[in-house]
Parts: structure tokens; sequence; C-alpha cells
């Protein structure tokens, strides 16, 4: 019998004009805007076991006024500047596509991959 294997669910709060953050790098939009229900978020997070971000997406949510929102999950923070392990992550420098192939292939539920701006 084959495995199942994972699904990258790649999940973004964007604006109608798709931007993530506004030009200063802030989420300020993001967290004045209300929406109805909780936009399918408490269900993703039901899906998945890991959170894949990149460094500049990670300082971002460390950087927010309240405990880390993640603590339940694997972290992976993709970083060119930052290796080992902190209490929430693991700095992963190595090439994206290898690392996500390899990571789905691995016993879990599925993978969030949080985008950022570049």
């Amino acid at each position: 019998m084959m495995k199942k294997q994972r699904n990258i669910i790649l999940y973004i709060g964007t604006s109608i004009d798709g931007y993530i953050a506004n030009d200063d790098g802030t989420l300020e939009w993001l967290e004045s805007t209300e929406v109805e229900g909780d936009s399918g978020y408490n269900s993703l997070l039901e899906r998945i076991d890991t959170v894949v971000m990149g460094k500049g997406t990670n300082d971002v949510i460390r950087g927010f006024d309240m405990n880390y929102p993640y603590c339940d999950y694997k972290n992976y923070v993709f970083s060119k500047s930052v290796s080992g392990t902190d209490e929430y992550a693991s700095f992963i420098d190595e090439d994206v596509k290898t690392f996500i192939k390899n990571i789905k292939q691995k016993p879990g539920k599925d993978i969030w991959l949080m985008a950022e701006e570049t």
C-alpha cells in the first residue's frame, strides 16, 4: 500500500492588489482588516504539523507583541545568515525544492508554506 504524500499548502493573507505587506514591510493592514469567520485559518492549522517560512517572515512573526503562535508545530526557516535551531525553529540553508521534496516523503500531516514578499 502506498503511503499518502503530505501536501504543501500555500495560505496567504493578501490584499486585493496582491500585496502581503505595506510598502514599509509592516502588516498593519492585515491586523486591522475584519473578515467574517476565520477564512479557513483554523481548518488549516488542524491539517498541518509543519510550518516552512523564510527568515523575513520569521522575523516579522517574532516581532509581534505576542507569544510565538506556531509552538505546537515543527518549524523550518530558510536562512543564509542563521543556522542551527532556536526554541521555535530549525534554520535551513539548502535548496528549497530539494528540502520540500524530502520533507513531503516523511510521515506527518500537511505542511504550511508561508510566503513572503521579496
